[in-house]
């Protein structure tokens, strides 16, 4: 939903993964994702991290939203992957990927995504799946590689000059969204200053700056948490949160138009905020929720194949709490990208 607050996935200032929490169910398998499959080096000696599964062309490439990793795709990537390569990937300083020194504009980003792929000899054609605002990557990379894009799947997409957008429709929401990631960002700032000064904090400093995930093994966890003690994770000076706003007026685009490229947009069903949003918040709700159908509608029209769908029952994290809805859009894109009737 709304790119920052605590309806969407908190996460820190610097690209620390574990403070992130997926909504999964406590028996979710998330194994697969507790090391890392492929570090690709990029530009200046950084490695992207890579989890592919399957074999086969097209293959489907899976970007997480704000705060999220690889691990988000734990209940959808291993259906994906008996039909068809599939690869979910870590953004600079989440999961097992580096830092970054640059900004971490969607232009930025979709630059790690484009160098990862080639880098691991990735070529397309490509299916392009995102959650939130991993959506502006999807569509920068689209942009850029139209002919090798063949399908979109869109799961609850942020959208293009959202916060500006947003502003003037719940004016009560967006007050509440930037106070909290004002706070989220000031906490994990602290963190990383502790990480650089007096080395990995421990006793309540260490549960504040690494809090475990309660829906990740005890593996997971660890593995996290020794990664994000590693300096490289301390390069990046300006947050994916942080550039949020920058990269909602990056992707707009009034000329963009995918023509009949397979293109599904799912919806949540339910928008949900935490107990201590405001009655100011909670109120705006109604309104935010009407406009963010509008917006996934026109993400729709931009293919003459595009359509959104409502994921009845389910709220912002679509591939978490109805992950058969997303991998039967995926599948759907697969068929018609394959020459199926639309």
């Amino acid at each position: 939903m709304p790119h920052l607050g605590k309806l969407a996935i908190a996460a820190c200032a610097f690209g620390m993964v574990t403070s992130a929490p997926i909504a999964a169910a406590q028996e979710a398998n998330f194994e697969g994702y507790a090391s890392p499959h492929q570090l690709v080096a990029i530009s200046n000696g950084r490695k992207i991290h890579l989890h592919c599964e399957g074999a086969g062309s097209p293959t489907v490439v899976l970007t997480a939203g704000l705060g999220g990793w690889s691990a988000t795709w734990n209940k959808v990537q291993p259906a994906i992957a008996k039909r068809t390569r599939v690869c979910a990937w870590d953004r600079a300083g989440y999961g097992f990927s580096d830092g970054s020194p640059d900004p971490q504009t969607a232009a930025h980003t979709t630059a790690d995504l484009e160098a990862a792929l080639k880098a691991a000899k990735i070529p397309g054609p490509y299916v392009m799946v995102s959650h939130s605002a991993g959506s502006y990557e999807t569509l920068l990379f689209t942009d850029r590689h139209r002919k090798d894009v063949v399908g979109l799947v869109l799961v609850d997409p942020s959208i293009p000059d959202q916060v500006d957008r947003f502003s003037g429709i719940a004016p009560g929401y967006e007050v509440y969204s930037e106070a909290d990631t004002r706070e989220t960002i000031a906490t994990y700032q602290a963190c990383a200053d502790q990480l650089v000064h007096k080395g990995a904090p421990d006793g309540p400093d260490a549960k504040k700056c690494f809090p475990p995930n309660s829906s990740y093994p005890i593996a997971l966890n660890e593995a996290l948490a020794k990664v994000d003690q590693d300096p490289k994770r301390l390069l990046t000076k300006r947050s994916l949160q942080e550039e949020f706003p920058t990269s909602a007026k990056l992707v707009m685009n009034a000329a963009r138009n995918y023509g009949d490229l397979p293109l599904v947009v799912l919806t949540a069903g339910k928008l949900e905020l935490g107990p201590d949003a405001p009655s100011a918040a909670r109120a705006d709700l109604p309104a935010l929720n009407a406009a963010w159908r509008k917006a996934h509608d026109e993400y729709a029209a931009l293919s003459t194949r595009g359509v959104n769908r409502i994921v009845e029952g389910s709220g912002h994290g679509i591939q978490q709490q109805k992950p058969e809805a997303v991998i039967a859009a995926i599948n759907e894109v697969l068929d018609q990208a394959a020459g199926g009737a639309p």
